[in-house]
C-alpha cells in the first residue's frame, strides 16, 4: 500500500530523496523547489517508510503525513474586498496546502451582500475543475443560508464554513458545514484553531 507523504528540506543533496522513492517503487506526484528549500509530494511503500524516515532524518529534513496529496481544492470566498477583511481565506488555503492539497484562491466578481451576491458560468466552470471546493462565509446563520445560489450547481463536493453553529441540514447542496470559523479579528496560526 502507498503511502501519502511530504518532505520538506534544503535543496542540497535532495536528489537522494527522489532515487530513494524511485528505487522503492515509489511516485514523485509534485516537487515545488522555493529559492533554498524543496517540497516534494510523495507516494511511499508502507513497508520502506522506515527507510524515508531514516534519510529524511540525516538530511535534516521533515517528512509528515500528506493526506490530501494529489487532491486540487479550490477556496472561494464572496469577495476578497477590502471590507470584507479580515479574513481566514489564506489560512484555509495554507491549511490545506499543508497536508498536501493543492490549493486555489477564488474572489468571486459579485459576492458582496447577501442580497446582491452570484456566482457566473465561468467561475462554477472554474471551481468545478477543482477535487473540491471550501466556501469560506461570514458569522451571520441567516446569511450563509442564503447564499446556497452561489455553490448549488457546482458538481464536486463543497464543504462550507462559517462562524455560528448551523445544522448541515439547513445546508442541502453542501457537502458539510464547518462552524466557528468566521471573520475573525485575528490571523489563525494553529491547525486546532482550524481543526
Amino acid at each position: 500500500m502507498l503511502e501519502p507523504v511530504m518532505f520538506t528540506g534544503g535543496l542540497y543533496k535532495h536528489d537522494l530523496v527522489l532515487e530513494l522513492v524511485e528505487d522503492l517503487g515509489g511516485y514523485i506526484l509534485q516537487k515545488n523547489v522555493t529559492q533554498t528549500e524543496i517540497i516534494l509530494l510523495l507516494l511511499v511503500p508502507s513497508e520502506d517508510m522506515n527507510a524515508l524516515e531514516i534519510l529524511s532524518r540525516d538530511l535534516r529534513g521533515e517528512l509528515v503525513r500528506a493526506p490530501l496529496a494529489g487532491t486540487e481544492v479550490a477556496v472561494v470566498t464572496p469577495t476578497l474586498a477590502i471590507h470584507h477583511l479580515p479574513h481566514v481565506a489564506c489560512d484555509i488555503a495554507e491549511y490545506l496546502r499543508r497536508h498536501g492539497s493543492k490549493s486555489n484562491m477564488l474572489g468571486l466578481a459579485r459576492g458582496v451582500g447577501r442580497e446582491i451576491a452570484q456566482i457566473n458560468e465561468y467561475e462554477t466552470a472554474l471551481i468545478n475543475e477543482h477535487d473540491a471546493a471550501v466556501f469560506i462565509f461570514g458569522n451571520f446563520g441567516d446569511c450563509i443560508k442564503k447564499k446556497e445560489d452561489l455553490y448549488r450547481n457546482i458538481s464536486v463536493p463543497v464543504i462550507i464554513t462559517g462562524g455560528p453553529k448551523i445544522d448541515p441540514e439547513e445546508l442541502p447542496y453542501a457537502f458539510g458545514y464547518v462552524p466557528s470559523i468566521g471573520r475573525m479579528a485575528h490571523r489563525t496560526r494553529k491547525a486546532t484553531e482550524i481543526g
